[in-house]
């Protein structure tokens, strides 16, 4: 019986003890508050179309090109983040059997852009300094396709830059 009143009273003790440590004890909890300016960085891009043509007429068998310029800045304006971009090309609709190609020149060559599920691209855009990149679309119309029901038909197409910050 002593035993087992010994038992109790260290159980009783030590329960007390467990919840009165827990009570008392204090919690140090430090809060710093700071304000801070965060600057976005602003991205530049630019689809320059002034050498666009489109006065002259197209014919079976003949082909038509087309240059535009891409830049990352727009007057003093120059883009801070590293972009991919992509060039989509909308041709409305139309019934005269062109095809084209979309290539990007650089130096004395051409390289000839793929199309993915964006677009053709991704381009590479720098940032920080001026950079502006040059591309050609060549319409092709196949000389076999010469039906005379295509005189007088337009075709129009428009030239859209969607573009992505690199992270």
């Amino acid at each position: 019986m002593k035993l087992k009143l010994k038992l109790l009273i260290s159980a009783f003790i030590i329960i007390s003890s467990i919840y009165l440590i827990n009570i008392t004890s204090s919690r140090y909890i430090s809060e710093i508050n700071s304000k801070s300016n965060i600057n976005v960085a602003i991205p530049q891009i630019e689809l320059d179309t002034s050498a666009v043509d489109t006065s002259n007429l197209i014919l079976p068998g003949d082909t038509q090109s087309v240059e535009f310029n891409v830049k990352n800045y727009e007057n003093t304006s120059i883009n801070e983040v590293l972009m991919d971009y992509y060039i989509e090309l909308n041709i409305t609709k139309s019934d005269i059997p062109l095809t084209y190609k979309i290539y990007e020149i650089t130096d004395n060559s051409e390289t000839e852009l793929n199309e993915t599920a964006e677009g053709y691209g991704p381009i590479k855009l720098n940032y920080g300094t001026e950079e502006e990149k040059k591309f050609k679309i060549v319409f092709l119309w196949d000389e076999i396709k010469n039906n005379t029901s295509y005189a007088s038909k337009d075709f129009k197409f428009e030239i859209k830059i969607k573009a992505e910050q690199v992270i």
